[in-house]
C-alpha cells in the first residue's frame, strides 16, 4: 500500500469521518453503513387524516440495480407517530420488478410522522465489492381533499438496519452550530410550514430564523426534537422571504409545505 492509499484509509475511516464532522474539517453529510449488505433508508414524512393523505411507492429495488439477477425484495416497513412511538411495523415480499403502492389512509393510522423502509435481498453480487450499498430514497405522494398527487422523492440517507435488525443513524453532526439556507423565497405565501424529523442518536435543537427583503429578523422559533420525533414549525407571516436553520446536524435539509388558496406545495428545500 503506497503512501496515498495509507492517507485515504486512514482519512476516511469511522473514527476520522467522526474527528471530521466534529470539528467542520472537511466534513460529509452523512456516514456509511458498517457493513455493505445494509440497506439504508430516508427517514420519509407522512400525514393522514380526513383532508390530507400519503402515499408511499414501494418497488423491488434489487430489479433496478441488477436487473439481470430476478430476485424477491424483503422490505421492512417501520411507521412513527409525531412522538417518535411505533405506530406499526410490516413485512412485504416484492416479486421480481414489483412495484406497490402503500397508501396510509387503508392502513387505519390517523396524525402524522415519519417512517423508516428497509430492503433486504440475497444476492448482492459484486455491488458490496465495489463499496456500494442500497438506499431507499424513492418517492412519496401527498394529496389534500379530493386534488392530484403532489410527488417527492427522498430527503436524505438517514438510518440503516444492522445484522442485529437495530436501526442506526448514519447523519452526521457537528460540535459547532450549522447554517442551513433553503434554496426558496416565501413572498408568494403566507403560510407555510417546516417540517423537521429527527433520525439521529440523540435529541436536537433546531432554530429557524425569519427575515424579509431587508435581511431584518422578523420571527423566529425554536424547538428540541426527540429521536426519531417529527416536528412540524407553523407559519403566518407574509413578510418573510427567506429562513435560515441553525442546528448542529451538517445537513439539515428541511420539508417545506406552502399553502396557497386552492392548492399546496411540498418539497425539500
Amino acid at each position: 500500500m503506497n503512501n496515498n492509499s495509507i492517507k485515504t484509509t486512514v482519512f476516511r475511516n469511522k473514527y476520522s469521518l467522526y474527528l471530521r464532522n466534529l470539528f467542520n474539517i472537511k466534513p460529509v453529510d452523512t456516514y456509511r453503513p458498517l457493513y455493505n449488505e445494509a440497506c439504508v433508508s430516508d427517514f420519509f414524512y407522512w400525514s393522514s387524516n380526513k383532508n390530507f393523505d400519503t402515499k408511499f411507492m414501494l418497488t423491488n429495488i434489487s430489479s433496478h440495480i441488477l436487473p439481470k439477477t430476478p430476485q424477491n425484495d424483503n422490505v421492512i416497513f417501520i411507521i412513527y407517530n409525531e412522538s417518535g412511538n411505533i405506530l406499526k411495523k410490516f413485512e412485504i415480499v416484492l416479486s421480481p420488478y414489483e412495484t406497490k403502492e402503500i397508501v396510509f389512509s387503508k392502513l387505519n393510522i390517523k396524525g402524522y410522522g415519519s417512517f423508516f423502509v428497509f430492503h433486504k435481498f440475497s444476492k448482492i453480487n459484486n455491488l458490496s465489492s465495489h463499496g456500494s450499498f442500497v438506499a431507499e430514497r424513492g418517492y412519496v405522494g401527498y394529496k389534500k381533499n379530493n386534488g392530484i398527487w403532489n410527488f417527492m422523492h427522498g430527503n436524505y440517507n438517514a438510518c440503516y438496519l444492522n445484522k442485529k435488525n437495530k436501526i442506526k443513524s448514519i447523519i452526521s453532526k457537528s460540535f459547532f452550530t450549522q447554517f442551513y439556507c433553503p434554496q426558496v423565497t416565501f413572498n408568494d405565501t403566507k403560510n407555510f410550514k417546516i417540517i423537521i424529523n429527527n433520525p439521529t442518536n440523540s435529541k436536537i435543537k433546531i432554530n429557524i430564523e425569519c427575515f424579509d427583503k431587508l435581511k431584518k429578523i422578523v420571527v423566529s422559533k425554536s424547538n428540541y426534537i426527540k429521536i426519531f420525533n417529527t416536528f412540524i414549525f407553523e407559519f403566518n407571516n407574509k413578510d418573510v422571504d427567506f429562513i435560515i436553520i441553525k442546528s448542529k446536524i451538517l445537513f439539515c435539509r428541511p420539508l417545506i409545505l406552502k399553502e396557497y388558496k386552492t392548492n399546496f406545495d411540498i418539497f425539500h428545500g
